[in-house]
């Protein structure tokens, strides 16, 4: 019988368990003795909101389950407007950084 490799698993998974899996596995780094976490964390994030956009709003979705144990519904509700909100705005600023890309502007 043959072994299944660790990456076999992984290109096994949906979008949608590649990104709840990577993101489980951020979460066991222990970010107080992790300098850069957050920017590893933010970075992941951009990741994915760039070349799997649907699964980045599916992990979102799936993470407000678990908020629905730790938080009122309306911490919840805000929490989940508040990514949302974000998600878009970082939309919306890497299309103006696409197009200032492709008019020759070298700082976007």
């Amino acid at each position: 019988m043959a072994t299944i490799s660790k990456a076999d698993v992984l290109i096994g998974m949906t979008d949608l368990d590649l990104v709840v899996h990577t993101y489980g596995l951020a979460h066991q780094i222990d970010d107080e003795k992790c300098e850069g976490y957050d920017a590893f964390y933010f970075a992941l994030g951009e990741v994915f909101e760039r070349f799997a956009p649907e699964a980045a709003r599916a992990e979102l979705d799936a993470s407000c389950e678990y908020l629905r144990a730790t938080e009122s519904e309306e911490a919840r509700v805000i929490n989940v407007e508040h990514s949302l909100l974000s998600m878009k705005r970082r939309e919306a600023a890497r299309k103006i950084a696409a197009a200032l890309r492709e008019q020759g502007v070298d700082d976007a």
